[in-house]
């Protein structure tokens, strides 16, 4: 008998490491079509790893009271052969000048993590779930508006930093771990005795594991409240200098 193996281009796409298994069937038939098929299945993986290099002798010009740095300048030849998406960068004391970004205006304190979350934006109701040890699996409300009204409104630092997130979790792809790193960074700020959260009877201040759970149970992702802990705020496109920082060594660090 005479086979003819039928092919055709087959596209796969990289799904990552956690991809399901692809099927691909090969299928031969004879003259008198006799009909015999075989089966492989394939894994695509990327399995070059990416390289993030950053310039650190960057020299800033200040010809006004502030200078904005696009992120991209602190990269210095950053590669992925998927591409990179999304290029990012912080100073590492975003939060700490208050004449550049007071998390606290109104001089407001928080006693419990319920109040400080919806604070920033998540819904109580959801809040109420996650703390009493429920867990939402990713599907939740989060109304930035309120972190707008209630922590990032008083100067045109912080009201860039909300643009950023409002951005990072409207129409970036991969934002939303990155939204959740600044969420995360913004509450542990706000449960800090020395900045406006509240001690206990004890004198003990907010346990931060709580908010780790908070961020595990609201994805359904073990781990992932550390994973944003990790990561942090104050992530955006452009990085801010003012002329104080003539004298200083400023530190960024940058994201792809």
């Amino acid at each position: 008998r005479v086979f003819n193996h039928i092919t055709d281009p087959i596209e796969v796409p990289f799904e990552g490491a956690d991809a399901p298994l692809r099927e691909i069937v090969y299928e031969a038939v004879d003259s008198c079509w006799n009909v015999s098929t075989w089966s492989k299945y394939l894994k695509v993986k990327d399995e070059t790893v990416p390289h993030v290099v950053t310039d650190d002798a960057i020299r800033v010009s200040l010809n006004h009271k502030e200078e904005w740095i696009a992120a991209d300048v602190f990269g210095e030849g950053s590669y992925d052969n998927c591409g990179i998406e999304l290029e990012l960068a912080r100073r590492t004391d975003w939060w700490k000048d208050p004449k550049c970004v007071n998390l606290c205006p109104s001089g407001k304190t928080y006693g419990n993590w319920a109040d400080i979350l919806v604070a920033i934006g998540f819904d109580r109701g959801d809040v109420n779930v996650i703390l009493s040890g429920g867990t939402l699996n990713g599907t939740y409300d989060l109304d930035l508006e309120r972190l707008k009204e209630n922590i990032l409104s008083d100067t045109k630092i912080e009201e860039h930093y909300f643009k950023s997130i409002a951005w990072l979790w409207e129409d970036s792809d991969c934002g939303e771990k990155v939204v959740h790193g600044w969420l995360y960074e913004i509450a542990k700020v706000l449960s800090d005795p020395g900045y406006c959260g509240l001690t206990d009877e004890h004198g003990n201040a907010l346990n931060e594991e709580v908010l780790r759970e908070f961020f595990d149970r609201l994805t359904g992702i073990p781990g992932y409240g550390k994973e944003v802990a990790y990561l942090g705020g104050g992530w955006s496109t452009d990085v801010p200098f003012k002329c104080e920082d003539a004298c200083e060594a400023v530190t960024v660090e940058y994201l792809a």
